[in-house]
């Protein structure tokens, strides 16, 4: 979870289920949740984190543990691959 300054919203990526990491988002609108559909799928793992570029204006989604780790940048609608690895 990360507040995105330039959108003025908190985002929630992912999380932990019975049956392995989660990759949904929400944002926390009006005191309430809701959820962004996503309609690219993103490689992750329980050790993904979120930060807030304030050079690049977005909020950055990274995970170490992956092989070939990519960033993922959050527009407010979206997750687009900023780098990829390798």
């Amino acid at each position: 979870m990360a507040f995105d300054e330039n959108l003025q919203q908190i985002v929630l990526f992912g999380g932990d289920s019975a049956v392995g990491p989660l990759t949904d988002t929400w944002i926390l609108h009006d005191a309430s949740w809701l959820q962004r559909p996503v309609e690219t799928t993103l490689t992750v793992s329980t050790k993904s984190f979120m930060i807030f570029s304030s050079s690049l204006h977005s909020l950055l989604l990274f995970d170490p543990s992956i092989s070939g780790e990519a960033i993922w940048k959050w527009d407010g609608m979206m997750w687009a691959k900023y780098y990829s690895g390798g």
